[in-house]
């Protein structure tokens, strides 16, 4: 009799901790929306693309990125970063600055001269074949003391490869890092920030961290990035952890130029410490 209450009870432990564990399954999607929560509610899209009759991005287009980049998120935890994950949260508040598409000879070298005055270190990611014709302010990004990642070769959508491609792709771009500025940077952006799971994997492989952005500032767009409506959003949205998409590159950055300055003295005013993406994440760089 006393073998028999022995075995009930340990059937009843062993029920217990199933039933622990069922739960705990069933409630980890929610759990882990708590750590996307801040992701503005429809970001840059490409994934899926589609416009509406004013040429804007449509809603369909804007929320099929946004679950798109919250799954992924999700799926690969470890690998994949939309902004800090909570866990590594401290007390104080932390913030990340990331320019997409640079080196360039105009905007750039202003970009670092905004970021100097203000004594913010930012993180840089680059697109590997215009190193060589930007030598000289890719280096200016390195001596100042800020963060480089990798933005791809020439910049092209990774959905629209193969993992074969974009593999190939990636290292090409590995080359010219190496090549010009002597470092292999681990953190990649992939543009428009749109990959597959399949390349996700094979990156995570090779040590590499994929970053996208928890607060899409539009300074892309120049239908509605004024310098208030760039600071408007960064007003909206920002919280401890969270990671800021701006771009140091391109056809037409000057409302970029106008808008840094004002974003960065509200983020300081509002106690954030704005750091590059291994201190938020605390992952190798290189």
């Amino acid at each position: 009799m006393k073998m028999k209450n022995i075995k009930e009870k340990l059937l009843i432990i062993c029920l217990l901790f199933i039933s622990f564990y069922a739960l705990l399954y069933t409630f980890k999607p929610f759990t882990h929306q708590k750590t996307v929560r801040y992701l503005q509610d429809f970001s840059n899209s490409s994934f899926s693309y589609q416009t509406s009759m004013n040429g804007e991005p449509s809603n369909e287009a804007q929320y099929l990125f946004k679950k798109e980049i919250e799954r992924q998120a999700y799926k690969f935890p470890d690998v994949y970063f939309l902004e800090q994950p909570a866990a590594k949260r401290k007390k104080i508040k932390q913030i990340a600055l990331t320019f997409d598409d640079s080196p360039d000879d105009w905007y750039c070298p202003q970009v670092l001269r905004i970021l100097d005055k203000y004594k913010v270190k930012a993180t840089f990611f680059l697109i590997a074949n215009r190193l060589k014709a930007y030598r000289y302010n890719a280096e200016a990004i390195k001596n100042a003391g800020h963060l480089i990642g990798n933005h791809s070769f020439a910049h092209q959508k990774m959905t629209e490869m193969t993992t074969e491609q974009a593999l190939a792709d990636l290292a090409l771009a590995e080359q010219e890092f190496v090549k010009y500025l002597e470092i292999q940077p681990l953190l990649f952006r992939p543009p428009y920030g749109v990959m597959t799971d399949e390349q996700i994997i094979e990156l995570g492989i090779r040590n590499y961290k994929i970053i996208n952005w928890s607060i899409d500032t539009y300074d892309w767009d120049t239908s509605r990035n004024s310098p208030e409506e760039i600071l408007a959003r960064v007003e909206k949205y920002a919280h401890n952890g969270g990671i800021i998409l701006l771009h140091s590159s391109g056809k037409d950055r000057e409302n970029t130029l106008k808008a840094l300055p004002l974003l960065i003295t509200f983020l300081q005013k509002e106690g954030y410490e704005l750091v590059t993406l291994d201190k938020l994440l605390l992952v190798k760089a290189f």
